[in-house]
């Protein structure tokens, strides 16, 4: 009996000992497939927060909003906003976006936009938008073309209404 008891124990041991190394092993490997994304998604961070420089194609051009907290302007005095007027622009590319849900419960596309303002060549007919990563994704994102427009025509064009809009009412 007292051997049968040993042999019992001896069998239990075994067993939890190959069940943990087999759990030590597989928690070995995540950990260094863990280590491996965090490293890429260093690097993908690093990419993102990398900015245009200010007048070059892929900077923001949008005007900041103030709210009357009287925040200083983007621009230094005499600087264009988009560099080279000739050359580039300040436009925009409307990106839609799925929000809330139909009668199904799948989310419905084209529900809103995102407006973007960026400054490009004055050919540039789409542009690469790139929607945020997921949390701890080590996949790069796809950018998507969206349509894109010139606007800073519209500046003069709105100046131009307003006064003629002013001269029609001191008639």
């Amino acid at each position: 009996m007292d051997a049968a008891r040993e042999a019992e124990d001896a069998a239990v041991i075994a067993c939890q000992v190959k069940a943990y190394d087999a759990y030590r092993s597989t928690l070995e490997d995540a950990m260094v497939a863990r280590n491996a994304d965090l490293v890429t998604i260093k690097g993908l961070i690093t990419e993102e927060l990398t900015k245009a420089e200010p007048g070059t194609v892929g900077a923001r051009c949008e005007k900041a909003l103030s709210n009357g907290t009287f925040r200083p302007s983007r621009m230094k005095e005499g600087e264009e906003v988009c560099g080279d007027p000739e050359e580039f622009c300040c436009g925009a590319a409307r990106v839609w976006m799925a929000a809330g849900s139909d009668s199904d419960g799948a989310p419905q596309a084209n529900a809103m936009w995102r407006t973007i303002e960026t400054c490009q060549t004055k050919d540039t007919t789409q542009y690469q938008y790139k929607a945020a990563r997921a949390p701890l994704s080590a996949v790069a994102v796809t950018p998507t073309p969206v349509p894109f427009t010139c606007i800073e025509g519209a500046k003069k064009l709105a100046a131009a209404a307003s006064a003629l809009a002013a001269a029609y009412m001191l008639a």
